[in-house]
This record gives C-alpha cells, sequence and structure tokens, in this order.
C-alpha cells in the first residue's frame, strides 16, 4: 500500500460517544534523514484533539509529507502511557506543543511538556519543542518552562511554512 493509498482510503468512523472523524493514518515513513521514526510528536489537550486531527495531522502528513506521532493513533495498546510517551519522544525529530489559550484538562499534558523539556536538555537540540499557539492563544498562555522559545502562531498560511521549515531537519540544531 502506497502513501496516496493511506489518505484515499481514508474513512469516517464513528466512536460510540462522537460525532468527530478519527485521526488519519500516518505516512509510512517519516521525512527526516536523521533515522527518527517520526518527524514529530504532538502534545495537547482533549480539547485540541479535533484541530490535531483535521488541521494539524491534515496539513503536516495529508499535504507536506511529515509522519507524527499522536497518543490515540500511534501508542500501543497494553504499554504503559509513561513508557509510550518517552518512547515518543525519543523517537521524534521535534515535539509540538499546542497550545489553545485555554487550561490544558488533559492529566498527561504537564507531564509531556516536562519530558519533553528535560529530552531538549538532554540531547542539546535548541530547536526540539515547538510551542504551537493556536488563534486563541497569547505568550503567556505558553507554560513557563517554554517561554524562552519562539511560538508558531497560527493564524495564516504563512505560519504552515513556517512550521514546515522549522520541521525540515536541515534546519535542525
Amino acid at each position: 500500500m502506497t502513501q496516496k493509498d493511506l489518505i484515499l482510503d481514508n474513512k469516517k468512523f464513528e466512536c460510540c460517544d462522537s460525532n468527530s472523524e478519527s485521526i488519519p493514518p500516518p505516512p509510512c515513513n517519516a521525512k527526516n534523514k536523521k533515522g527518527k521514526l517520526y518527524d514529530f510528536y504532538v502534545i495537547y489537550s482533549e480539547e485540541d484533539s479535533d484541530w490535531v486531527s483535521k488541521h494539524l495531522l491534515t496539513t503536516l502528513e495529508g499535504t507536506k509529507g511529515f509522519k507524527g506521532c499522536v497518543k490515540e493513533r500511534d501508542f500501543i495498546p497494553g504499554t504503559t502511557i509513561t513508557d509510550s510517551i518517552l518512547e515518543s519522544i525519543k523517537n521524534s525529530l521535534k515535539v509540538l506543543v499546542i497550545i489553545s489559550g485555554r487550561e490544558p484538562k488533559d492529566e498527561w499534558y504537564d507531564f509531556e511538556v516536562r519530558h519533553a523539556i528535560h529530552h531538549r536538555h538532554d540531547s542539546g537540540q535548541n530547536s526540539f519543542v515547538i510551542p504551537i499557539c493556536r488563534e486563541n492563544a497569547n505568550k503567556s498562555d505558553v507554560p513557563l518552562t517554554l517561554r524562552d522559545v519562539n511560538p508558531c502562531y497560527m493564524v495564516s498560511a504563512h505560519d504552515w511554512e513556517k512550521l514546515e521549515r522549522a520541521l525540515d531537519d536541515d534546519n535542525s540544531q
């Protein structure tokens, strides 16, 4: 099956308690040349899951060809959440932290952010964590531990181009 087949075969699935679309399948291979399994890992709260699946993944995976990792789709059932988070962060070229302007209700959000920052320091890769500010977010919504990092404000088409450049491993530090 080719990457194009995966996108064309994308179907809507309904969950018992939700009318939202399922997260689309990922591309077969990551785009990066550094041997990482994923081009990016996404940290987001449950309230942002529709935006992540319908906008972020559709654009970055479907249009731009990057391979992302999101917990609902890529974590293996039966493994601990902690191990899945740590392995996914370690196996990703970058970590995208979605900031929406409201307090995250996801119990794992802070844990994921802390470990992404810890990995950033251990790896010496300054551009490892990228705060993604949605349209209602501002600089004060960015967690204190990420305020030294330039966020990407997702309000225009130009912002998607900036994010694409940031995910390009040729620009990684």
